[in-house]
């Protein structure tokens, strides 16, 4: 019952699923003497030669077995800027060994830098794909399409400058990060008050996309998973690297569903350059906190016409705004443009939540937009692991792409 603690000893385990669509590593990966239920395991692969090597933890569910018919579902949890794979929660952890389903945290790479996630116009692409991307979006910067077009990602608001350049980021010639100042006609400003010259890149450059790529690959290997209930949630710099996952042509369609905790891109990335660019996004739950200044869900600058969602607590980077993404996110998958309320109260009494969804077929793509009464932290609030898991089961990937198996 809901009533009783999600670690609850004396709770049985849950069944394994009936349904689903097994990985390759259904029957045929680790033994159950290195995949023992209810345990973890801190895992190392390098994606690429001369790259770092990437680490993940794997939690396994009190139900994990390697002949679960159907497999065993997954979420992926993306830390915040300078975390590691020790930074999931444990709220999350209790949760998921209770609930059947596997959580991996992997960690960013931190060249040069804190652990973080490349992308959301952090900082400069390491590539560019074809499909789904706009020139601007491949680089932080004071480029962007309308209504952001001419400027910048961040704004110094007291002269002090921005000072994150990442060692891939550095120019091979001048070991420095770009650096715009209003040189050959590009303003990195909203406006004369706010005219320093500085860089607005903050992550590493390397090519994250890849790296989570290539970990989906090592645990659909491994470990007995069920590929159309693979969910990706993160906080703050891993709910922001969400977006990018959604996006990326590479890793768009091997997630059901997106959960970002107060993390938003920055202005100008947009989700899709042309609706027809990619398949369009699948469900989505995203959360803000009613009085978070780090990355703020509403619209406050420029004071007279705020268009985009200013940080008052690290000097002035500037994040699209949550009705912007969820409208946006809407529009997308076809689904009416005025959004309804959505009853959230069983998990929080002060949950303010919308919902953009088909009333005729419940079961179809749905977005969803909550405030919940908090700052900038993970989880915003007790009921929040729920609560995505909730929205998760309604919700399995219908388009799991084909897996070739080695």
């Amino acid at each position: 019952p809901r009533t009783c603690p999600q670690d609850c000893p004396s709770s049985p385990p849950p069944p394994p699923p009936t349904t689903g669509v097994e990985s390759c590593g259904c029957g045929s990966g680790l033994p159950a003497s290195r995949a023992k239920a209810g345990r973890s395991y801190v895992r190392e692969l390098t994606v690429a030669p001369g790259l770092p090597p990437t680490q993940y933890q794997i939690r396994l569910p009190s139900n994990y077995d390697i002949n679960a018919p159907g497999g065993i579902p997954v979420l992926l949890y993306l830390h915040g800027w300078g975390g590691s794979f020790r930074s999931l929660p444990a709220s999350v952890a209790r949760h998921a060994k209770a609930n059947g389903y596997i959580v991996v945290s992997p960690t960013g790479y931190g060249d040069g830098g804190r652990n973080s996630w490349n992308g959301f116009r952090s900082a400069q692409l390491s590539t560019c794909p074809k499909e789904g991307y706009s020139e601007t979006d491949c680089d932080a910067g004071p480029r962007g399409p309308s209504p952001y077009a001419g400027t910048s990602t961040c704004v110094d608001i007291d002269n002090t400058q921005f000072n994150y350049c990442y060692d891939s980021c550095k120019d091979a010639d001048t070991g420095a990060c770009p650096k715009c100042n209003g040189d050959g006609g590009i303003n990195n400003t909203w406006g004369t008050e706010y005219n320093g010259e500085y860089t607005c890149y903050w992550t590493t450059c390397l090519d994250s996309v890849a790296q989570i790529e290539a970990i989906l690959n090592d645990i659909e290997r491994d470990y007995c998973i069920d590929r159309s209930m693979v969910w990706v949630t993160g906080c703050s710099n891993g709910g922001m690297f969400v977006y990018e996952l959604a996006k990326d042509t590479r890793t768009s369609q091997r997630f059901a569903g997106y959960l970002p905790q107060v993390g938003s891109p920055h202005p100008g990335f947009e989700q899709y350059t042309t609706p027809n660019s990619v398949p369009p996004p699948k469900s989505f739950m995203g959360f803000w906190g009613a009085i978070d200044t780090t990355v703020p869900g509403i619209a406050n600058f420029p004071s007279n016409d705020p268009v985009v969602a200013l940080d008052t607590n690290f000097n002035g980077w500037l994040y699209m705004p949550a009705r912007t993404i969820t409208s946006q996110w809407a529009r997308m998958n076809g689904l009416p443009d005025a959004p309804t309320e959505y009853d959230a109260s069983e998990y929080a009494s002060s949950l303010e939540c919308h919902a953009w969804n088909d009333g005729q077929n419940p079961a179809s793509v749905e977005i969803v937009e909550c405030f919940f009464q908090g700052g900038h932290s993970c989880p915003g609030f007790a009921g929040m692991p729920q609560m995505m898991w909730d929205f998760a089961v309604r919700h399995p990937n219908e388009n799991v792409p084909e897996q070739a198996c080695h």
